[in-house]
Parts: structure tokens; sequence; C-alpha cells
């Protein structure tokens, strides 16, 4: 019987209302978990789930969480990779003579989030998201040889456990064993099909999560270069705090970093308060949203749209730093008006070709390159029949 008092009402709604939310937020992980259960059984050839998992498959379970239930985090986490890359001195020494960082950090931080987008909305058998992949390939063959294979591994377990440990520590729930090894086997396949030999990639997300503990202890260590790469991002990722928050922005910043990330960039020790408080903060974000926030209704996207008269050419309608290839509209205008840098022609409002993207000075290069390969690709992959991963054929 409904409550007749005004107490026992309010309190029958909230819990209506938050047993809906429960019951909603979890339907999509229900939904995935139901229709892949046969991949969760092992058997005696492929006793891992890892080796169950095909990365078609895996690229369909990554969208639950990257597009639906926890996009802004997922976002953050990879940002935060991007950024953990640089305590390693083999990885900012390339940025650094490259000139990308500090000249050229906003826009690097746009033209990898195109990419990354291109691969994971799109797909890596598509036209779009294979032309991105052999894009990334084009500009990483401009270093040659300063660019080690043992650096792309560390860099891909990064983009795998960044989001499954920031999801762990800080959102509404954690990945589940289905999400965490489609992320393993999705980024598996990406380094192979970045050139990563087969054999040299860790086979299990154990092995790997090892492989990556054991390589930070041997190689994250201070360089003037990490701290160069390091501060620049950080200035990018605060530019929107006016200059009296810039101090607690730093120290927000530290506060999430290891030690010995921390100290590989050379920054300074933060106050025990933001390490005790920062992840505080993020867990209440999490537990809010768990109890009291119903799902997404729409897909998380950049609002990319396909240029009306010029085939294969895109806009966006949302960016992270900078406004980079974002269309002249009264949206985009609107929010420049609370963003330090707002819209304008300087940059690239006619959109991106998706072959195009990378540093202004390589914008016309690589272009005929890049389809090519990416064609090759695609027909080598024969619709994800022939992973590279396990596939050794040249």
């Amino acid at each position: 019987m409904f409550p007749d008092n005004s107490y026992g009402r309010a309190l029958f709604l909230t819990a209506a209302y938050v047993s809906l939310v429960v019951l909603l937020r979890f339907k999509r992980l229900s939904d995935l978990h139901a229709k892949f259960a046969h991949l969760l059984v092992p058997n005696d050839k492929q006793p891992l789930l890892e080796q169950r998992l095909a990365y078609t498959d895996a690229q369909e379970i990554l969208h639950v969480s990257e597009q639906w239930d926890m996009p802004w985090m997922l976002h953050h986490s990879l940002e935060f990779a991007l950024f953990k890359a640089f305590g390693i001195p083999t990885v900012s020494k390339v940025l650094v003579h490259s000139a990308q960082i500090p000249l050229g950090v906003g826009r690097r931080a746009e033209d990898t989030a195109c990419i990354l987008n291109e691969m994971m909305a799109q797909g890596i058998d598509s036209v779009r998201g294979s032309t991105a992949l052999c894009r990334m390939n084009f500009l990483h063959s401009r270093h040659g040889s300063s660019i080690k294979t043992e650096d792309i591994i560390y860099v891909m377990s990064l983009f795998i456990f960044e989001p499954i440990d920031w999801t762990h520590r800080y959102e509404w729930r954690s990945m589940s064993e289905l999400e965490q090894a489609a992320r393993f086997v999705w980024w598996s396949e990406i380094g192979a099909r970045m050139g990563v030999p087969p054999h040299l990639l860790p086979q299990s997300l154990f092995e790997l999560r090892e492989w990556t503990e054991t390589y930070e202890i041997e190689h994250m260590v201070f360089a003037p270069s990490n701290k160069e790469c390091a501060t620049a991002t950080r200035d990018l990722f605060l530019r929107p705090l006016p200059q009296f928050a810039q101090a607690f922005g730093c120290h927000a910043v530290s506060a999430l970093l290891s030690d010995r990330l921390r100290i590989s960039m050379g920054f300074e020790e933060p106050p025990q308060a933001y390490r005790v408080w920062m992840p505080r903060i993020l867990k209440i974000r999490g537990w809010l949203i768990r109890w009291f926030a119903l799902p997404r209704w729409q897909s998380w996207s950049f609002g990319e749209a396909e240029v009306k008269g010029d085939p294969g050419r895109y806009t966006r309608a949302d960016w992270v730093f900078e406004p980079w290839y974002v269309a002249p509209k009264l949206g985009s205008y609107l929010r420049g008006l609370i963003s330090p840098v707002p819209p304008s022609s300087g940059f690239h409002q006619q959109g991106y070709r998706v072959e195009e993207l990378g540093p202004e000075k390589l914008r016309g290069q690589g272009r005929e390159a890049v389809i090519g390969a990416a064609s090759k690709m695609r027909a080598r992959a024969n619709g994800g029949k022939c992973p590279f991963r396990t596939n050794t054929t040249p």
C-alpha cells in the first residue's frame, strides 16, 4: 500500500527511483554478458578468455563502456594514459625532438583524439578506422628507429590498464572480466597492426600487467624531456582554470600520480590533503552516478559529421582542449565564450580528412600511401577472419 504520510511517500518514491536507476544502469552490461555468455565458458584448447575472444567481438563489447556507461571517465583515463607515457625518457625525447611538445601540445592532443575516436567509433576494419590507424603508423614512421617496439607495447598497455584501473577506483562500476579481456584483445590487435611482432606481445592481461610493471621499474626515471612534456601537457589540462587556481590544479594532478611517475616528471609532492581528497571526490562522483543518475539516452561522441559536397571530410561539434576541425556553428561559438581558446578559422573549421591528420607540416604528406596501406590492411584482415595478432603472414 502506498504510504499515507509525506515522510513515507518520500521514502517510497526515493527507493523506487533508486531501484529504477540500478535496474537501468546495469541493463546494458547484463545484455552484453547474455550475448557473449558462450565466451565465458573455458575449454581445454582455449583456457583463457583472451584466447576465445575475437577482436571484432571485443570492439562491440568496448562500445558499451566507452559510448554509453562511462565515457567521461574513460575519456579522461585515456588522456592520463598519454600523460603517463611521458614518464619514460625514450618516449618524451621523441616528442621534444619533433617539436610537437611544447609548441604543438594542443594540436597533438586533438589529432590524437580524432585518430583514436575514428578507430574506436568506426572500427579498425572500416575505411575510416583503418585509415586512422595507418595514418598513425605513417606519423610514427617519420621517427624511424627512435620509437622502440617496447615503448609501443608500453603505451598500448596504458590504453588497456589506465581505463581498467580508473574505473575500478573511481567509477560507478568496475569493468567486468569480459570488458577487461576485450580491451586487451582489441589493443593487442592494434599493436600488431602497428608492426609489433606477435611473439613479442604478451598473451594475457596477467602477462601484460607483469610486463608493464617490470618495464616501469626499469625505465620510468627522471629526464628533462619528461618534465618538459609533462609540464606542457599539465598546463594544457589546467588552461581553463583562472590564474589564482593554477596552483590548486597542479597539486590536484600530482595527487593522482604514483610517486614513481611524479618523480620521473620532476613534479613536487602535493600536500597530503590533496592525496586524500582528490580520490575521494572522484569516488563520490561515482557513488552518486550509481545510485541517483539515470543512464545515458544517447551515445557519446564528438559529433562528427561529413561535410556536404566534400565526401571524406569531417567536422566536429565538440573538442577537448582546442577547437580544431570544429564547424563554425552557433553551439561551438557559445562554448567558445567560456573556453580559453575560442573557435576561429585558424583551427581548420573546414574539417579534416582522416588520411591528413597530424602536424601542420605533414598535412599534405603521405596521403596516398596511407590510403593504400589501409586498403591492404582491410584486405588482409578479411573482415575479421585473419587477426594480425595471431597471424604472422606478411
